[in-house]
């Protein structure tokens, strides 16, 4: 059954929500488990503060030891959402002169994080760009040759599947290279976890395997495929204590209430349960789509991307807003992403594929994009506008 949203109270299919398993959709799985739940304990609508000052309990403990355990952490602590989280993470984390190497596509509550963050040493390297990144490295290792024994760390930052691309960085290769240069990897596993690895551990876990022990901090997020609220950052017992007694955003928010923590707790049941089938439905319409558009539109431009996350280029702001709009007016739920939020002559329609898709629903979608295309070579996209409305 198909996933739907509601833009302008229209119905539309939905290929935009982050919602990947489909898990927030009404009576699916996770939402049975909730209501089951819901009705057979009883659960606090609040949690009453801090979790510094009456809002700790064993619950939220346990949970995140229960989340650790799953995704091989030696400890996790949880904020109430990614954007907290990061704000927290890279605001407190680092010493003046420590140095912190990002993506340029990083997220912006990563930079906004470093704003506030005492150290002043930020570099960024083009995206995905492995050879760049390792010539920072090298140029601040020849500036700074005594940074070890000067007890200066290196930071490096990335995500598990960038939000706007639906790539995804060579793990393996950046963590070797920390390893070599004794530096700290830090994932983003917002749009990952769930769509990648074991169960949906995230691409850690697919890329690293057994390795992923050596990563010194990923963030899971629950409000993407997980289809919930809050965040968890994965990282030794160490960090963590620093993270509850210096990160701002986590010391002065009142902690996630119990019904919010329970439904938590429901997704990675199911996860443990289901995780592999829901990636392996989630893929089998990921590479329908991929193929289909090779096979009927062999002359679209779409992202390099493997993920939930597609995308149609086209070449401005304005065919964005057309292709965007068409697709809207023909019962989709989809995005135009325009400069500067993705650099000139890389605008695009942003298409999410989700678990609930149905291949019917794809195959639509997919014929409404070809009939724009031919309104805007014929000039006429009135008349071939009402002809899919005609269709639908």
């Amino acid at each position: 059954m198909d996933v739907t949203g509601t833009a302008s109270g229209v119905d539309q299919v939905d290929f935009s929500s982050n919602d990947y398993l489909g898990l927030s959709a009404p009576n699916s799985p996770l939402q049975r488990l909730i209501k089951a739940n819901h009705q057979s304990d009883s659960i606090s609508s609040g949690s009453t503060g801090s979790r510094l000052l009456d809002g700790n309990h064993n619950f939220i403990n346990s949970l995140e030891s229960k989340i650790s355990n799953f995704h091989k952490s030696k400890s996790g602590l949880i904020f109430n959402s990614g954007y907290d989280a990061n704000l927290g993470i890279f605001g407190c984390l680092f010493q003046p002169r420590d140095i912190v190497i990002y993506d340029e596509l990083i997220h912006a509550s990563v930079h906004d994080g470093l704003k506030l963050s005492k150290c002043r040493n930020q570099f960024n390297f083009r995206h995905n760009d492995l050879g760049h990144l390792i010539e920072i490295v090298e140029s601040i290792r020849l500036d700074n040759p005594n940074y070890l024994a000067d007890d200066v760390q290196i930071f490096i930052a990335v995500e598990g599947i960038y939000s706007m691309e639906g790539d995804t960085p060579p793990l393996a290769e950046i963590l070797d290279l920390c390893k070599l240069y004794n530096m700290h990897l830090i994932v983003d596993e917002a749009h990952s976890v769930g769509v990648c690895g074991p169960s949906g551990r995230g691409l850690c876990a697919e890329l690293l395997g057994d390795r992923v022990e050596e990563v010194f901090l990923r963030l899971i997020t629950f409000g993407k495929a997980l289809a919930n609220h809050g965040a968890i950052a994965l990282t030794d017992a160490t960090t963590r204590e620093y993270l509850i007694n210096y990160a701002r955003p986590l010391i002065y928010s009142t902690c996630i209430p119990d019904a919010a923590l329970s439904s938590i707790s429901a997704v990675y049941d199911l996860l443990e349960l289901n995780g592999d089938q829901y990636q392996l439905e989630l893929n089998q319409r990921i590479d329908y789509f991929k193929n289909q558009v090779k096979l009927k539109l062999p002359k679209l431009s779409i992202l390099e991307s493997n993920s939930p996350v597609q995308g149609i280029l086209v070449s401005s702001n304005e065919e964005a807003n057309s292709l965007g709009n068409f697709l809207q007016s023909n019962g989709f739920m989809v995005r135009s992403i325009r400069f500067p939020t993705v650099p000139k002559g890389k605008e695009r329609v942003r298409i999410c594929i989700h678990r609930n898709n149905t291949f019917e629903s794809i195959d639509s979608l997919l014929k409404a994009i070809e009939n724009w295309s031919i309104s805007k070579e014929l000039g006429n996209g009135e008349l071939i506008e009402s002809m899919v409305m005609a269709k639908l």
